[in-house]
């Protein structure tokens, strides 16, 4: 039987799957959010920090570097 929590996609991703997602280290992700000029984007709840899923891949697709 699937847990109700497995039915509910994810919207926000938490420190440790945005590191895995984006392929970096905690000590990378903590760098690239306190770099403003990053504009990573995330919101913080309480005292925990959340990367919305969508603006995170959109974020990521904005950089992409292309051959000239």
């Amino acid at each position: 039987m699937t847990a109700d929590r497995d039915l509910v996609p994810t919207i926000g991703l938490r420190p440790a799957d945005a590191c895995k997602a984006l392929g970096i280290s905690r000590r990378t992700l903590s760098a690239w959010t306190a770099d403003r000029t990053l504009a990573l984007p995330h919101c913080r709840i309480g005292g925990c920090i959340v990367y919305p899923e969508r603006e995170l891949r959109d974020w990521l697709a904005a950089r992409i570097e292309r051959p000239r």
